[in-house]
């Protein structure tokens, strides 16, 4: 009876300790759109004089969401934009190549959850 208590004690511990080294090594991702995208690079931060594609969009639908901007890529042309608003709150934003141009849309509050912040 005492092995018996041991093993699944031990048991317990191994399945534990596994559960805690996968969470800590596995990158961290989200869902968009059916895919699962990789938010691993790092937050670079941005104004509307950027001379990229992100910067001409943001011109263009006199954007004004945000006090400080941040992108973040997540594929070959897709970003997430980061946008601190006056009250301190982040909106999050995806840029991506849709069927003819870029587009721009706000990310849902549920995948906002699992993004962190740019610092």
């Amino acid at each position: 009876m005492k092995k018996l208590k041991y093993f699944g004690l031990v048991f317990l511990v191994i399945i534990i300790g596994l559960f805690i080294f996968l969470k800590l090594t596995k990158p961290e991702t989200i869902m968009m759109v059916g895919t699962e995208v990789s938010l691993e690079k790092p937050w670079v931060k941005f104004n509307e004089t950027d001379e990229s594609n992100i910067g001409n969009l943001i011109r263009a639908y006199h954007f004004e969401e945000g006090e400080i901007r941040f992108k973040k890529n997540i594929g070959a042309d897709d970003f997430i934009i980061a946008c601190l608003k006056k009250d301190k709150k982040w909106n999050y934003y995806s840029y991506y190549r849709g069927t003819k141009t870029y587009e721009m849309m706000l990310i849902s509050e549920e995948i906002e959850k699992e993004i962190t912040p740019p610092n």
